[in-house]
């Protein structure tokens, strides 16, 4: 009897209050959530401390170092593929197919890597939706929208308040500001007659693939506010502002001042690159092609080489000053651009990358110079 009313006793000390807590909801308390909306104006319920990130984008890829977030990825896109500037990168697996659109997943690969969050670009194409019933409502998916100057910073700060990063976030976008408010302090007195006509090309790579923009595509007439250029494509009809093939005889027959080029160029741009040859063979085939040789761009050594991971990550904001100078280099005979790109690799990236003594990201080049840097705005 005794030793029945002392495990009686027992069972009420210790597994009672156990009980009690259960039936009460509060001794195993549900993880805390975050209601946040997105770019997409979604409602999402995401983890309060995020750990493990799995993304679809670059451009998200390179907001992650910014905040200093890229040791939380565990899965990413196939665009991220610079070593030097993203550590320990054969340890993070792909999940993107490369013979799709930025929705095409390798679904199963995903769920093995076990994320808290999946943070997805907001592209303008299809296949958001059938992506994101795969994946819910196992694994919130929240979308931000880094690729485009015009929601960079809004974006930027959202991101750094689903990872608690205010701080970092805050620190760019103020970086940000900075360097676009001292361009547009210049260009923003240019009536058209003192603006530059330029081309902006792009394509798959190779020189005679010739696409370009119209003002129509998202964030071309910000680009031309900003850098002091009337695109001498504005008005050609193209479905969402893309032209995916320009006529060789309307190039031939435009007034242009600067042309840019901005495709990718096959193991020619990178971290790890230090000739510039492929890029230089490159531009003297495309300067070559009748039609381009008889413009005024291509006959004045104005034809400029830039690597396309420029203009869909928050690297825009470095582009926008090798444009600016590029195009008017006597209005902005104090910025130097590569300084600029330089304090970005630096700072922001946390890279000891030296921009002297390798990389190729642009080319002509350009000599380092001390002045127009944005002023260092530290986290405090």
């Amino acid at each position: 009897m005794r030793l029945f009313l002392l495990s009686l006793c027992l069972f009420m000390e210790v597994f009672l209050p156990c009980y009690c807590l259960a039936q009460t909801g509060t001794a195993l308390p549900p993880k805390e959530t975050l209601r946040l909306t997105d770019s997409r104006g979604r409602q999402a319920k995401i983890p309060s401390s995020v750990k493990r990130i799995a993304l679809n984008h670059v451009s998200i890829s390179e907001a992650l170092k910014i905040l200093g977030c890229w040791d939380r990825v565990v899965a990413r896109d196939h665009h991220t593929t610079d070593a030097l500037v993203f550590n320990n990168l054969q340890d993070v697996p792909v999940i993107t197919l490369q013979s799709g659109g930025p929705y095409s997943l390798n679904h199963e690969l995903v769920l093995d890597t076990a994320p808290d969050l999946f943070l997805c670009a907001d592209i303008s194409m299809g296949g958001f939706e059938e992506m994101e019933a795969k994946l819910s409502p196992g694994i919130p998916v929240f979308v931000v929208e880094l690729n485009r100057i015009s929601t960079l910073e809004e974006n930027m700060e959202l991101l750094g308040k689903v990872l608690g990063k205010e701080k970092e976030a805050r620190a760019f976008t103020r970086w940000h500001r900075s360097l676009v408010q001292r361009i547009t302090d210049r260009t923003g007195a240019l009536d058209d007659p003192r603006k530059q006509r330029y081309l902006f090309k792009t394509g798959w790579g190779q020189y005679d693939d010739i696409m370009t923009f119209t003002n129509e595509f998202e964030g071309i007439k910000e680009r031309n506010r900003i850098i002091g250029g009337i695109n001498v494509a504005a008005d050609i009809r193209a479905t969402g502002g893309w032209v995916q093939s320009v006529n060789p005889e309307w190039l031939a027959a435009q007034d242009i001042d600067v042309i840019i080029c901005g495709e990718p160029v096959r193991n020619g741009y990178g971290a790890h690159i230090s000739d510039t040859a492929i890029v230089a063979t490159q531009r003297q085939n495309f300067m070559n092609l009748p039609y381009v040789a008889v413009t005024r761009a291509a006959q004045t050594g104005r034809v400029h080489m830039i690597s396309g991971e420029f203009f869909g990550t928050a690297r825009i904001t470095v582009a926008n000053a090798y444009l600016a100078k590029w195009l008017h280099p006597e209005l902005f005979e104090d910025l130097n651009p590569q300084a600029v790109f330089q304090e970005y690799l630096h700072r922001f990236l946390r890279t000891d990358i030296n921009l002297k003594e390798t990389g190729v990201f642009t080319y002509p080049g350009s000599r380092m110079l001390p002045a127009f840097v944005p002023q260092a705005d530290h986290i405090r």
